[in-house]
């Protein structure tokens, strides 16, 4: 019965242990932390504000949380990004004139320059 709490009492030191460490060091990755209150709005508002080009795209960052990135955070920015390509593909559809439903965004993108020269 000893040998069973031993057993037990380590894995419940240990898996404490992993969380703290979690916690407290991260991933290892060099993002600022964001916590509760302002600083976690003005995330949010630079997520939704922040401008959706190739620069603007590489230098967005989430918040981390135990298993990874905020899953929220992420969701949000991807559904922006999405609205922005539809926004796009329905643009050059529309310059084009071809449904921009009716093939993919490198027909569409193909069309819309071929039509330029």
């Amino acid at each position: 019965m000893f040998w069973l709490l031993s057993l037990v009492g380590a894995f419940l030191v240990g898996a404490l242990l992993v969380y703290l460490l979690g916690t407290v060091f991260g991933r290892g990755e060099a993002l600022p932390p964001v916590t509760a209150g302002n600083a976690k709005k003005q995330h949010w508002t630079d997520l939704g504000s922040s401008p959706l080009t190739e620069e603007g795209i590489r230098n967005t960052g989430f918040s981390l949380e135990i298993r990874g990135y905020n899953q929220a955070e992420v969701d949000f920015y991807i559904d922006r990004l999405a609205g922005r390509i539809a926004e796009l593909e329905q643009q050059v559809g529309v310059d084009s004139g071809t449904d921009a439903a009716a093939g993919t965004t490198e027909e569409i993108v193909t069309a819309h320059s071929e039509q330029e020269r």
